[in-house]
């Protein structure tokens, strides 16, 4: 459901709900790559970011290729940001 909200960039609100409870334990790559296409649909760039950060930051989830594709068009969304971006590669 997730998927099918953020695809459509319909409400962000249900989306971030739906997210947020799922347990981070049980959060899988793909519902991260969901929530991160599910920002970038909203003009949401900087949660996009701070979402992969947060990925980073969690030993316990494999980096996707797909997630630095999303980290890229977020950045594509507000190029102020790529500041962030060059931060966040730097540290991995």
């Amino acid at each position: 459901m997730l998927f099918q909200q953020g695809k459509a960039g319909n409400d962000i609100e249900l989306c971030i709900q739906l997210f947020n409870s799922i347990k981070i334990k049980q959060r899988t790559s793909f519902l991260y790559s969901a929530m991160m296409k599910a920002y970038n649909k909203s003009d949401m760039p900087r949660e996009t970011l701070q979402l992969f950060d947060q990925i980073v930051n969690e030993d316990d989830h494999a980096h996707d290729p797909i997630h630095f594709i999303l980290v890229f068009n977020a950045c594509m969304l507000k190029i102020t940001y790529c500041s962030f971006l060059s931060f966040i590669l730097l540290t991995l």
